[in-house]
């Protein structure tokens, strides 16, 4: 009986961590990274879909296919963008001491 507890508590934590939470981080966007194209379906909840492009080797080939399409900026997993050209980059987290020194 305590096994079984155990168990589903088990199972319903993973649920929670694997899915659950990517899912609320994707709709809560604390890093308003939501605006900009993703890779695939998963890239805004995962970085599986980069992982897998990467190990079958057809990264840079996929990401030169979607910048040549005129998509300057691509987001390829939760926390990371492609940029296609260097006049895109910008620095996207300054500190509010940081923001303050260069609005003077």
């Amino acid at each position: 009986m305590f096994g079984a507890a155990c168990a589903s508590l088990s199972v319903l934590s993973l649920l929670f961590y694997f899915i659950i939470l990517p899912v609320f981080m994707y709709f809560r966007d604390p890093k308003n990274l939501r605006k900009y194209p993703n890779l695939d379906l998963l890239a805004g909840i995962t970085n599986l879909s980069f992982m897998i492009e990467a190990q079958r080797g057809f990264r840079s080939r996929k990401l030169h296919e979607m910048h040549s399409k005129g998509i300057p900026v691509i987001r390829t997993g939760p926390n990371s963008l492609s940029y296609g050209e260097a006049s895109v980059i910008r620095v996207r987290t300054l500190t509010s001491r940081a923001k303050q020194i260069f609005r003077a």
